[in-house]
């Protein structure tokens, strides 16, 4: 079968491309009059030959590219461009990306200033300097590609802080910068990239700067995963403690994910700002305190039962406390902080909804190992909802040693004589 195609496919002619390449304006008008003839100016993308001159600047590379031209040349090809045809600044490829789209993407300040100047010399009827930038951030720096980005996206997401800093000082100071396709706002790419000063850019920017991520993660979210203090307490001075309480998709705070990697001076300043967030649960229940006993993260677990001794109280839909999940460690020494806490031996011997202790699920673990969970005030006797003690689990899992062996036979032989007086009685 035989395909049709209706639509004629216009080809950009190799001498406009190669003049675009090289940002020579005279090679391209020895044959053409660029005034007049925009459609014949596009490739099979619908990149302009501005798409192409900025693409094509050399910058200094491990490999160096051939061809391409030198930046004074493309910016005197982008300026004499616009003046003889302004329809070529806002014209976007396939993509929705603009020229300034790949100016901002490339890193190219001087090339940006050329471009929102063409702009501003068409609106030279508008009064005001604040008139002024709504245009420019309405109609340029706020332009979004398919992707959802804006100028402002593409150059953080680069780390030009140049460019930044340029197309900042242009900018509405209460426009929204909102989230791309993927869920990013520019001071979400800023932290989580890890670029503090494009953090501070913005942040003393605008007004009230969106902070989303994807995920439903915030931008305090991103900071805490870079275990970043200082930049953690840039957006906490600059958001409040509210900010702290935000959850993702888990229903994880800020301080869930420092509990989880383990990061000490985020859970500090994160208490600091406000010590309710340590009893705030995610979907399955689970505090910043649950996180970090499971992970055997030893300095939070300090931390947070140092500022919140109450918090180990809470458990999650499954009626564990974080002796539970702290037993499941393969080194848990997370556990034996909670155990040697006079305050917290309440937690020795408390059941979980299946009525497992901790002792059950410690002898239930991959991680078991002699000394822990053996303090007098454990209970051994206890039976779960399956009529198990610990150690019978312990027996049916594995081989213990022959102290375990001996230590299980004299519970069993208490059990027994418990079973006799009953009978009797």
């Amino acid at each position: 079968m035989i395909v049709q195609h209706t639509e004629a496919i216009i080809l950009m002619d190799p001498i406009i491309y190669k003049a675009a390449e090289q940002g020579n304006l005279r090679a391209l008008e020895k044959k053409y009059d660029i005034s007049h003839l925009l459609d014949e100016f596009l490739t099979v993308n619908k990149n302009t030959i501005l798409h192409i001159c900025i693409s094509s600047i050399l910058v200094k590379e491990k490999f160096p590219a051939t061809g391409g031209t030198d930046l004074a040349s493309a910016v005197k090809f982008v300026e004499d461009v616009l003046s003889k045809c302004p329809a070529f600044l806002l014209k976007a490829n396939v993509e929705d990306d603009t020229p300034l789209h790949v100016a901002a993407r490339s890193g190219h300040a001087s090339i940006i200033k050329v471009l929102i100047d063409c702009k501003k010399s068409q609106h030279q009827d508008l009064e005001n300097v604040v008139a002024t930038k709504e245009m420019i951030t309405r109609e340029m720096i706020g332009m979004l590609n398919k992707k959802g980005d804006t100028t402002l996206h593409d150059a953080v997401r680069h780390n030009h802080i140049e460019v930044v800093k340029q197309l900042l000082r242009e900018v509405d100071r209460e426009f929204s910068f909102g989230a791309n396709g993927a869920g990013e706002t520019p001071l979400y790419l800023a932290v989580e990239r890890h670029f503090p000063d494009l953090v501070s850019e913005i942040l003393n920017t605008f007004q009230s700067p969106a902070y989303d991520g994807p995920l439903g993660r915030t931008a305090l979210h991103a900071a805490t995963f870079s275990n970043d203090a200082g930049m953690i307490e840039n957006i906490l001075e600059r958001y409040g403690r509210d900010l702290c309480k935000q959850t993702d998709q888990k229903g994880w705070t800020p301080l869930h994910l420092a509990a989880y990697l383990g990061c000490v001076e985020p859970t500090k300043l994160l208490l600091q700002y406000g010590r309710e967030v340590a009893y705030m649960k995610d979907a399955e229940g689970r505090t910043a305190l649950h996180i970090a006993a499971h992970r055997n993260q030893e300095g939070v677990t300090k931390e947070i039962i140092s500022m919140c001794p109450d918090c180990c109280e809470v458990v999650d839909n499954e009626g564990r406390n974080a002796l539970h999940l702290a037993v499941h460690s393969r080194w848990p020494t997370a556990a034996l902080i909670i155990q040697n806490n006079p305050s917290l031996r309440n937690l020795l011997n408390q059941a979980d909804n299946d009525g497992n202790t901790p002792l059950h699920h410690y002898y239930n673990s991959v991680g078991y190992m002699k000394g822990v969970l053996n303090s007098p005030r454990v209970d051994e006797m206890v039976f779960n909802k399956k009529n198990q003690t610990a150690f019978q689990i312990l027996r049916s899992k594995r081989f213990p040693t022959d102290g375990d062996e001996v230590q299980y036979s004299a519970l069993q032989r208490k059990r027994d004589e418990f079973y006799l007086v009953l009978e009797v009685d």
